[in-house]
């Protein structure tokens, strides 16, 4: 899933020209160019039916966009909510929170956003 995740955020006209391919597994690097994202996949809540197979499983994924100001890691975090939210053959996506965060150690301003992803298995 976290392939699919970035291959959608990746794909996003809004989200790439903002970070180009500046997404990255659970944190940024260090001294990269901002903004950037970072994911990391939170827990898994599988969806069963009677006889115990797994339909549809409910994952749950945390977004960080990182930038230099709160205005434009506002702006990237708009474009991956946009991005995540669209129709596509491979989820399907809610938003279950969003929070704004100045990192005094870096200097970054974070806005996170939480995801609930839909997948049928």
């Amino acid at each position: 899933m976290s392939i699919a995740l970035r291959d959608r955020l990746v794909a996003d006209g809004t989200v790439a020209g903002l970070v180009s391919t500046r997404i990255y597994a659970f944190q940024i690097e260090q001294d990269c160019t901002l903004p950037a994202i970072s994911f990391q996949h939170i827990g898994d809540d599988p969806q069963n039916d009677l006889d115990g197979s797994t339909v549809v499983n409910n994952q749950h994924w945390e977004v960080d966009c990182w930038a230099d100001s709160y205005s434009e890691a506002s702006t990237l975090a708009d474009a991956v909510e946009a991005a995540v939210l669209a129709t596509g053959a491979d989820f399907t996506a809610v938003r279950t929170d969003r929070g704004a965060l100045f990192e005094n150690q870096t200097g970054l301003y974070v806005i996170t956003l939480d995801f609930s992803l839909w997948l049928t298995e």
